[in-house]
């Protein structure tokens, strides 16, 4: 996948561990479409943490 300078967004969530910073960050993700289903911590298939 090629993007443009324009298409890029850097989020940033900051909080102690164990405050739902991933799983908020799924479900926004969710919400506003940009994913089909949230992953999840136990399966490791969330977007943001790799």
């Amino acid at each position: 996948m090629s993007y443009s300078t324009q298409q890029i967004r850097n989020v940033a969530l900051a909080g102690h561990p164990g405050a739902g910073k991933t799983t908020l960050f799924e479900a926004l993700l969710h919400a506003g479409g940009a994913i089909q289903a949230a992953g999840t911590i136990e399966r490791g298939s969330t977007v943001s943490d790799f």
